[in-house]
Formats: structure tokens, C-alpha cells, sequence
């Protein structure tokens, strides 16, 4: 499947589109020159209609039927560091892109627009900054990923996030055992370094880890 790309207001993430194309036609081959031979003709749009917002449309036509499938979406950007402004135009790109192949081919991704990442490490990372039910807001709302796939993803983030715990804990009960040359300083020292790091695993795990407890 021979896909026309016209990019429009940008002039990059051409691996990130490729990836969503996969998603739905095999052997898809994109063609970024104007006048290139395809079967089908993908026009992105980005513009930024306001300070701090931007706009993304996809729109795919069918160049033998003439059918056309588009899609917007808007998303606000505040004053952030370039490569965050970076990640988040590329998810509104990919938004906008995943909705409409979507669309034209009736197929739905469960794991929405991610390709390429962890989703686990993702959830992580996010865990450390929100409560659990934000983040599956987040990859709901920005992800378009489907609830099935949200429930494994944070079943298996907060077994992570307690097998971690457990772990951390068991090292300094196993150190505290053994003769040692630091100062009570020190030690108190070394157990708050862990104790910190025990908080920050389960940053964001509810009490739907309780589930996964022993006994």
C-alpha cells in the first residue's frame, strides 16, 4: 500500500507516522513527493491558531473512489522546555492521525498511539507525578488507548511498584543484619535513602495494590 504524504506547517516525525500507518495497512511504503505514484493520499496539518495552542489535522482520500475521512484535534501547549513541547506535538500529531485511519478502516488500535515505548515504563514515570486514576485518564484521554488494555497496564504497574517495595526493603533488613563499619549517622542515613525510594514506588499506587499483598 502506496501512501502520498503531505506534510503542511512541519516537516518532521516522518518515523512517528510511519509506525501509525503500519498499525493498519500491510507493507505500507509512504511517498513524500508531491507527484509520486500512490493509492492513497494522507495530507497533516499543523498550526497554532493562538498562544498556546495548537492544531493538528489529519485527512486521508481515496485517489481512485475520491472517499475523503479527516480529523482535528486541538491541544494546548503551555510555555514548556522545547523537547516537552516536542513529545506533546508529537502525540497531538499521532491523535489526530490514529483517529482518522480509525475512521477509514474501521479498525481499532487497543494500545492507541503507542509505538515504539514501554507502556509500562511509561505508566511508571507517570505514576510519579499523578494518582493512578489521573494516569489512566491521561492514557485514555491521550493515548487513545482502550480500557482493556489500561486495566492490564496498571494491574501491572502496581505489582511492579510492590515487588520493588518489597525488594528495597529486603536489601536494607539484609544489610542492617551484617557487621558494618558505618556510623549510627550513616545508617540512619542509608534507611532514609530507602524509605524515600519505597515512597516514591508507591507514588500513585492506591489501594488497589492492597490486592497484591501476601497473605
Amino acid at each position: 500500500m502506496k501512501i502520498r504524504v503531505l506534510r503542511r506547517g512541519f516537516d518532521d516525525y516522518s518515523t512517528e507516522i510511519f509506525h501509525i500507518c503500519r498499525l493498519f495497512y500491510e507493507g505500507v511504503q509512504l511517498v513524500y513527493e508531491p507527484e509520486g505514484e500512490a493509492e492513497l493520499e494522507l495530507g497533516l496539518e499543523l498550526d497554532e491558531p493562538g498562544a498556546g495552542e495548537i492544531r493538528f489535522r489529519a485527512a486521508l482520500s481515496d485517489l481512485s473512489s475520491g472517499q475523503l475521512w479527516s480529523k482535528e484535534h486541538t491541544r494546548r501547549i503551555g510555555d514548556e522546555p522545547e523537547i516537552q513541547r516536542k513529545r506533546a506535538v508529537k502525540r497531538g500529531l499521532g491523535y489526530a492521525l490514529l483517529q482518522t485511519l480509525k475512521e477509514a478502516t474501521g479498525l481499532e488500535q487497543p494500545w492507541g498511539i503507542l509505538t515504539g515505548v514501554r507502556p509500562t515504563k511509561l505508566l511508571h514515570n507517570m505514576m510519579r507525578e499523578h494518582d493512578l486514576e489521573t494516569c489512566k485518564q491521561i492514557l485514555r484521554d491521550e493515548y487513545l488507548i482502550t480500557e482493556p488494555k489500561i486495566e492490564l497496564l496498571t494491574d501491572i504497574a502496581v505489582r511492579h511498584c510492590f515487588i520493588l517495595t518489597a525488594r528495597s526493603a529486603s536489601i536494607s533488613v539484609s544489610r542492617s543484619a551484617r557487621p558494618s563499619a558505618l556510623t549510627a549517622r550513616s545508617r540512619r542515613t542509608t534507611f532514609a535513602e530507602t524509605t524515600a525510594r519505597s515512597a516514591r514506588f508507591w507514588k500513585g499506587c492506591t489501594r488497589k495494590s492492597a490486592r497484591w499483598a501476601p497473605g
